[in-house]
């Protein structure tokens, strides 16, 4: 499996100049301004921070996929980035036609006039996306005859995979959800007010009856509305240990959790540390790279 390690050649063949092929072109990103393209397919190798073109700040740790839709670029605040920039003619009828069972990427690339809609994905070194991306790298890099054939194959295998693992890895609260897409939405919501949302407010607001939103919820994503609003509370979790120097008391009372020790064993289950053990393995100094009162990574 790839590791930290593994993108440092690639990094290297791009100190010079972005490699291109086939129309798509791979660069890194330091801090700075950056073009857009009609896909752009960011990965952070180490933890960095995107501003959007509206204001928005995203931030990414080691691991995260954003696929962004924008003509309009960004700007890398902090760290680096690695972009894939993919022009509209790399997407034709037999790529979509591979894509159509893998419905949440498949809406966002069919978007007909998208605004800065982006989804994030949090990966760990040792899961196969970091592997497939890598090799689609290094195939950019290597740039011969065979390399627009591969680059499909790949982009197709990476997609695939990021679907395939989307209700664990998609960080809800830095996604944008689609916002022609109603259930991206509901979720949208529940990243948005995860601390405070119940099933009922879910299906007043979106004019759903409960009992049947529960079912629809269930059939659509897998699991339960109460399993699902778990995750993203855990994934909060995890942001707020990484990137701010908040109190675990703290976190835990911002997530909802009204009892300290309940969340510090659901947490211990879910990762098989404490939070504090969990700071200490990321060997992070005692800081965080925001606000300490800023839990929510986008508003």
């Amino acid at each position: 499996m790839a590791t930290k390690a593994d993108w440092a050649p690639v990094l290297e063949g791009l100190s010079g100049r972005p490699a291109q092929a086939g129309g798509v072109q791979l660069a890194v990103c330091a801090p700075g301004e950056h073009p857009g393209a009609h896909l752009q397919l960011l990965f952070a190798p180490e933890r960095a921070v995107l501003g959007l073109r509206d204001g928005r700040r995203v931030p990414l740790c080691a691991g995260s996929v954003l696929l962004l839709r924008s003509r309009a670029g960004c700007r890398v605040e902090s760290g680096r980035a690695l972009a894939v920039r993919y022009p509209e003619s790399f997407f034709d009828g037999l790529f979509f036609s591979q894509l159509a069972d893998c419905r949440i990427l498949y809406d966002l690339m069919r978007l007909p006039n998208p605004e800065e809609e982006f989804l994030c994905f949090d990966y760990r070194p040792d899961e196969p996306v970091w592997e497939c991306l890598l090799a689609l790298c290094r195939e950019l890099l290597l740039g011969d005859g065979f390399t627009g054939k591969l680059l499909h194959c790949g982009t197709v295998q990476l997609f695939t995979l990021l679907q395939r693992g989307f209700r664990d890895h998609l960080a809800v609260s830095r996604s944008t959800m689609l916002r022609q897409n109603a259930f991206g939405q509901m979720l949208k919501y529940m990243g948005d007010h995860y601390d405070t949302v119940t099933l009922e407010e879910l299906a007043r607001r979106f004019n759903y009856n409960p009992s049947y939103l529960s079912a629809y919820f269930r059939r659509v994503t897998g699991e339960t509305f109460s399993h699902k609003l778990y995750h993203i509370r855990m994934e909060q979790a995890l942001w707020a240990l990484e990137h701010t120097d908040r109190p675990v008391q703290d976190i835990s009372q911002s997530l909802g959790f009204k009892e300290k020790s309940y969340f510090l064993r659901r947490f211990k289950a879910e990762y098989g540390c404490t939070p504090t053990q969990y700071r200490k393995r990321l060997g992070l100094p005692p800081r965080g790279v925001c606000a300490p009162d800023q839990t929510k990574p986008i508003e």
